[in-house]
């Protein structure tokens, strides 16, 4: 009996110190340093991050997500660097319509996409949001490269970390993103 139970305690540690070494270098233990020069940029960078979206009954939003690609292309001796963000609204807007409120109101999901961007436009008074396809609104902008304090790069060279100084937030009882990380493509 105390030898079965002693060969189950083995097996357990030996599958716990397994699973510990097959988990501990997955490639989020990267050292990231700042940028140095804008030469480490060139190139062109994506990634995504998701946000969070928690249900809100008095709002009548339900517990959903955001979706948003980055891209960003820098080119050598440029002074700016061109970026696209793309904020996928598909999910939340999928979501929504299965709510009571959207039931009752009989409304189709394009006609609740018309609502949301309407309310998306009339709400941009710098005018950012240029173009918009099916559920995503799309977001093209040059900004200077003065300040890189908040870019950080990896070992590799292949992977860019961009901390923002205050969170992305849609409004919507979100924490929103604080960081994205870029990949070299």
């Amino acid at each position: 009996m105390r030898k079965t139970n002693f060969v189950l305690l083995s097996v357990f540690v030996l599958s716990i110190f397994i699973i510990g070494c097959a988990t501990t270098n997955t490639g989020r233990n990267e050292n990231w340093n700042m940028i140095n020069s804008a030469n480490e940029l060139i190139g062109k960078w994506e990634g995504s991050s998701r946000v969070a979206i928690p249900e809100n009954h008095e709002a009548s939003i339900p517990q959903s997500s955001i979706n948003i690609v980055v891209s960003l292309e820098y080119k050598e001796n440029s002074d700016t660097i061109n970026s696209v963000y793309k904020f996928d609204l598909d999910k939340i807007v999928t979501d929504m319509m299965k709510t009571d409120g959207m039931k009752k109101a009989e409304i189709t999901k394009g006609q609740l996409w018309q609502i949301l961007v309407n309310e998306i436009l009339s709400a941009d008074e710098s005018g950012i949001f240029k173009d918009y396809g099916d559920f995503y609104m799309l977001l093209t902008e040059e900004s200077g490269i003065d300040d890189l304090s908040n870019c950080f790069i990896n070992d590799k060279g292949n992977r860019l970390r961009i901390i923002f100084k205050e969170p992305i937030v849609f409004g919507l009882g979100d924490t929103g993103i604080n960081e994205i990380i870029l990949t070299k493509k």
